[in-house]
């Protein structure tokens, strides 16, 4: 069985003009987009241990929930958020930009304290807008003393 293909580029410039729109083609569909990313994670710290059955079981004190919103190097927004065993008081929640060079911090979004107790909250959310390449981190701080951190690489 053969097949017949009716085409035929014979002329030099039917060949270019070929050659041209096949090359803008692949530039179209092989181009890099803008990748849309975020990224959510939680850091656990802390912990007790109750013994089960003869089983230690270590049980978190708290998570620092941390969540990025953006593209490339440019976060839309960013929040945390916490979940604690009672009698967490006095927090606060710093937003923390480190390059990927030299890992040098180089940006601090420090929020307000949070007066009182909780065991579930929102830290305030932020709008950084263009950042650098390296590591957008939420650090959880307890009365002034630091407690934990959760990071997302940005590229």
């Amino acid at each position: 069985m053969s097949l017949n293909f009716p085409l035929h580029f014979s002329s030099v410039r039917q060949r270019l003009v070929l050659a041209v729109m096949t090359a803008a083609l692949l530039v179209i569909v092989l181009a890099p987009s803008s990748a849309s990313a975020s990224a959510y994670g939680v850091q656990y710290w802390g912990a007790f241990t109750v013994n089960v059955g003869g089983q230690n079981i270590g049980i978190p004190s708290g998570q620092l929930a941390h969540k990025v919103n953006g593209s490339g190097a440019r976060i839309d927004s960013e929040w945390a958020h916490i979940t604690t065993t009672p009698g967490f008081c006095n927090w606060r929640v710093d937003y923390v930009y480190r390059d990927a060079e030299n890992n040098r911090e180089y940006r601090r979004i420090r929020t307000a304290t949070q007066y009182g107790c909780d065991t579930w909250a929102y830290a305030p959310s932020v709008y950084p807008g263009n950042v650098r390449r390296g590591t957008a981190c939420a650090q959880l701080y307890r009365s002034g003393a630091y407690v934990t951190r959760q990071c997302h690489s940005i590229f």
